[in-house]
């Protein structure tokens, strides 16, 4: 609780700590050394002051700043004149005489009203304190905390009787600090068996001679702690097997993290029994499109991950149905040792890099398949298509259709070697057009040995073979056959 006691021409902070025969015992702010006593008369005290200035100050201006007391190492409240304003700061007189120069926040309205403490005003309690913390609560300041948390509220404790005073000038804070008193003392317990036990692992550590010992701290959930622990603590009895490891203290709680203090000789000591006890619960994500694969058949692939990473268990969750296909993923939740749980992570990651991997592989064996066929396959005359593994240099051809002679008509630029029929039957003119064929065929390069056509091969007639008259004559039915 804070007031303001007065000390020559100025008022200190201080803090109310408890009230007897008009007498208050005072704690002064940060510790101040100055000759003032903290046994103070209740009429030196006052509640400090809550105006605040309404507007800039101007030179001139009576105010309240807190400065440097003259010929002491303190600082308090004292009144001062105004002389000049600096910026952010304000050159002030004393009414000494003498001058300094102050922040403007630090200045203030001068108290017009009295704002002494009489003994109606102050209110006080006293709580019974439990057996057990009798001896912490000897401690200085040992119970802060419980006016810190209330505020406005002094503290101070009574050894003979075993109570915490409490003093305010507020009855509600009063009746705030009998409600909380069960929670601090519970909380209290808490904080005095974890100091206990710092310091007996402070003497047991200068007692072995290593008081610059490695100290490794992690935290286990409390969920975990049967794990971290083992059955009848099997797991943290061979940790403190480990060599040079000194000792292992936990810190358990209810609903908090464990914490886990490992004292040993070296590093490598201590690291060793960390990776024993620190267990925790990790998941790590898979696309949904790897998740069969990633199980393997009846489990075989994330059984072989768990046991070789040395993980507790693995539990895989649903997938998120509000997510787009393609982007959904489903957890793996893995729980063990951190490090265990490290070197799963690192074999799901793996093979998931894996299995994109091989799908990237297929998609371009597909591609160039599908590249290939498209390539091999191209049209032909007349929307039909041939192969284009013939190419240009190969003498042969290949059509897909009639034949000429069955359509009845020759292609451009080649003529008949056959004779047109009239309706008898007879040949017009079919030797002269034979033989001028056979002499043109003198002066042209020799026609290759057969001509693929529609897959049949037809060997030329020898010069004078053609259809004239040293041949019998055909039928007319036999000529109205060919004609066709």
């Amino acid at each position: 609780m804070e007031i303001e006691v007065k000390h020559g021409n100025a008022y200190l902070k201080a803090f109310f700590k408890s009230i007897a025969n008009d007498v208050v015992s005072v704690e002064y702010e940060n510790g101040q050394n100055c000759s003032k006593s903290t046994q103070v008369p209740l009429s030196d005290c006052r509640v400090p002051p809550t105006q605040k200035l309404l507007k800039p100050l101007a030179p001139s201006d009576c105010v309240e700043t807190f400065a440097k007391l003259k010929d002491e190492e303190v600082y308090g409240w004292r009144k001062a004149t105004v002389r000049e304003i600096k910026g952010d700061f304000a050159v002030v007189e004393f009414d000494s005489k003498e001058s300094d120069i102050v922040a403007c926040e630090k200045c203030r309205p001068v108290t017009t009203h009295s704002n002494q403490i009489h003994k109606e005003m102050v209110k006080q309690v006293r709580v019974l304190v439990p057996d057990d913390l009798k001896k912490y609560f000897t401690r200085p300041n040992s119970y802060n905390d419980y006016a810190e948390s209330i505020t406005n509220i002094g503290v101070d404790y009574d050894a003979q009787a075993a109570e915490l005073v409490i003093t305010s000038f507020s009855q509600q804070h009063i009746k705030r600090a009998q409600i909380l008193k069960d929670m601090y003392f519970a909380d209290s317990r808490s904080k005095m068996q974890l100091i206990q036990r710092r310091e007996d692992a402070a003497r047991q550590l200068e007692s072995s001679g290593t008081s610059d010992s490695i100290v490794v701290q992690f935290t286990v959930d409390s969920k975990l702690m049967g794990l971290a622990i083992g059955t009848q603590g099997a797991n943290i009895n061979e940790a403190r097997k480990i060599e040079d490891v000194v000792d292992i203290q936990i810190d358990e709680s209810e609903n908090s993290p464990s914490v886990f203090k490992v004292f040993a000789k070296n590093h490598q000591a201590a690291e060793k029994a960390r990776a024993m006890l620190e267990y925790a619960i990790e998941s790590v994500a898979v696309p949904q499109m790897y998740v069969p694969k990633m199980i393997g058949k009846a489990g075989k692939t994330i059984q072989e991950v768990v046991d070789k990473s040395g993980v507790v268990r693995v539990q895989i969750e649903e997938s998120d149905t509000s997510v787009d296909e393609a982007d959904r993923v489903v957890n793996f939740v893995f729980t063990g040792t951190t490090e265990a749980i490290s070197n799963a992570v690192f074999m799901i990651n793996f093979h998931v890099k894996h299995l994109k991997e091989m799908d990237d592989m297929k998609f371009q064996v597909d591609d160039i398949s599908r590249r290939l066929y498209s390539s091999r396959i191209s049209p032909g005359p007349n929307g039909a298509g041939f192969h284009s593994n013939y190419s240009n240099g190969d003498r042969r051809q290949f059509s897909v259709g009639r034949s000429e002679e069955r359509r009845g008509g020759a292609p451009e630029g080649k003529k008949s070697t056959r004779g047109k029929l009239n309706r008898g039957g007879k040949a017009r003119g079919g030797r002269r057009e034979e033989e001028s064929d056979s002499d043109s065929n003198k002066e042209t390069a020799a026609p290759p040995a057969s001509t693929a056509e529609n897959g049949r091969s037809e060997q030329p007639h020898p010069r004078g073979s053609g259809r004239g008259r040293n041949r019998p004559r055909p039928a007319r039915g036999a000529a109205s056959t060919v004609a066709q």
